[in-house]
């Protein structure tokens, strides 16, 4: 799949295993360098949300970012899964969703729809997470959901997620 050079991959980042914080700085920094560019990335602020679908002692930190790339979307996923390890996620141990270092989801490649069993854009349940759609609403609130017709402002404006999510930071510089 040849794809233009300056399409943007739109992600979310968290984790909920100490350093967090420090993990998704890490994170961010091997994006950027794995996916070979040189312009601006866009990138929320960090928000504290508590786990969805589990119960953990530790919240999550999240945010969104938005990279250029020319990478197709299994590149994509394959450099996700790669710096995954590298910043200690393991394989998953149980079929439910567990605490881990660091998560890296694709939301949207472009106007793509991939729907396979290793790989789905639009990310199949971010209209559903709070927690995704109040970060990418910082950076990309127009932004239409290839799909569902709907901008990333009506989906969160939408969402029925009760999560409380704090604010607690933007990257400057």
């Amino acid at each position: 799949m040849k794809l233009p050079v300056d399409h943007i991959a739109y992600l979310s980042l968290g984790s909920n295993v100490s350093p967090r914080k420090e993990t998704l700085l890490k994170a961010i920094h091997l994006i950027q360098k794995e996916y070979g560019t040189d312009k601006e990335i866009l990138i929320s602020p960090f928000y504290e949300s508590p786990p969805w679908g589990f119960e953990a002692d530790t919240n999550f930190i999240n945010l969104c970012l938005g990279v250029y790339t020319s990478k197709s979307p299994h590149e994509i996923l394959e450099i996700n899964q790669t710096i995954e390890k590298t910043l200690g996620r393991k394989p998953k141990r149980i079929a439910t969703y567990e605490s881990r270092p660091i998560d890296i989801d694709i939301l949207f490649l472009g106007d793509i729809i991939i729907s396979q069993e290793e790989l789905t854009i639009p990310h199949p349940h971010l209209a559903q997470r709070k927690f995704v759609l109040e970060p990418l609403n910082d950076i990309a609130s127009g932004l239409l959901h290839v799909s569902l017709h709907k901008t990333i402002g009506e989906l969160l404006s939408e969402c029925t997620d009760t999560s409380q999510l704090t604010k607690i930071g933007e990257i400057i510089g």
